[in-house]
């Protein structure tokens, strides 16, 4: 952490060229913190209805100083949040306290929520939230507090999964495995889960719905179905099978050609 966060829409001299800056959403901390003030005022006024005006009066005033402070609190925590978003990394501003990250050290990556849509798509509710350990096991959290929360998180996502990519390809040719929680590893072989192996030329596909990812075979059937919440850098391992069942199509169309 360091105590002098750098001035946004510069380029960093280590994470690079600059690419977006997102501050904290103060809009919606508005909006969220009145809606609970008025929340409150309306159940203590109710819950005082009976109670003669002298006494209602000073217990509503007591009760909705206590929740201005509590919600301010809240407010002023996450007030000055902010993430930039550079070539190789990432900054994370707490209030005067920013870290400084590259997508090379992020070494976890998880997820949660989604979209949530109401009325037909007229109103839309972004729950989606990343949650990332770096290798000194620093804990990072990025979710609809920001700023065009969604723009965010797929541009951070994107860029560490890319970032993982390259280094990942290198194990793989060293004869490494690759593990992503769950009993779920993956190999120049194929893939692991636990004990059992099916070899990429073995994978026809794979679907995510459900909360879950399923990896078929190549007669269209599930070899398995793995709950996203028990496994981690799960942008990683969609991309390796991608990559893969592409390559299996490119090399059938190529014998297709030869024939």
């Amino acid at each position: 952490m360091s105590d002098q966060p750098q001035t946004p829409f510069e380029d960093d001299p280590i994470l690079g060229e600059f690419i977006a800056y997102y501050p904290a959403n103060r809009l919606r901390l508005i909006i969220i913190g009145t809606g609970i003030l008025l929340v409150v005022w309306f159940v203590i006024t109710v819950s005082l209805w009976n109670i003669p005006p002298d006494e209602a009066w000073i217990a509503t005033i007591i009760v909705i100083m206590v929740a201005a402070l509590l919600v301010g609190w809240w407010m002023l925590h996450l007030w000055n949040r902010e993430v930039t978003v550079y070539r190789y990394g990432f900054s994370y501003r707490r209030g005067s306290q920013v870290a400084y990250i590259r997508y090379s050290q992020i070494r976890d990556l998880r997820q949660s929520g989604g979209l949530m849509t109401y009325f037909g798509g007229m109103i839309r509710h972004n729950t989606y939230r990343l949650h990332l350990t770096t290798d000194q096991d620093e804990f990072i959290v990025i979710d609809a507090i920001y700023e065009r929360a969604e723009q965010l998180t797929r541009q951070i996502e994107a860029a560490i999964t890319q970032t993982m990519l390259r280094v990942v390809r290198d194990d793989l040719a060293r004869g490494e495995r690759v593990r992503f929680g769950a009993g779920v590893a993956v190999s120049a072989q194929g893939v692991h889960h636990h004990a059992e192996l099916i070899m990429w030329e073995a994978v026809g596909g794979y679907t995510l719905g459900g909360g879950a990812l399923n990896i078929h075979t190549s007669a269209g059937e599930v070899w398995r179905r793995l709950p996203l919440a028990e496994l981690v850098n799960v942008p990683l391992l969609v991309a390796l099978l991608k990559a893969h069942i592409l390559a299996g199509d490119v090399a059938e169309d190529k014998d297709d050609d030869d024939l």
